[in-house]
């Protein structure tokens, strides 16, 4: 089961070391989160659990 593959930001445009290494983090961040996604939804398929992600919204829809 596959979702696509992830999306990630583009290189900043001023390419200081700083701003290279920020990116290279939140691409490895985004990199890590998508593989935990692919194996989530793998564990739930070979087990015949159904994986559904359930927001704030669905939760607290009737909180007043």
């Amino acid at each position: 089961m596959n979702f696509g593959d992830p999306v990630y930001p583009s290189p900043p445009t001023k390419q200081t070391k700083r701003s290279l290494d920020n990116w290279q983090e939140r691409c490895s961040i985004i990199k890590k989160n998508h593989d935990k996604w692919q194996a989530a939804r793998k564990y739930a398929k070979a087990n015949d659990i159904e994986f559904k992600i359930i927001t704030e919204n669905e939760l607290f829809t009737n909180v007043k």
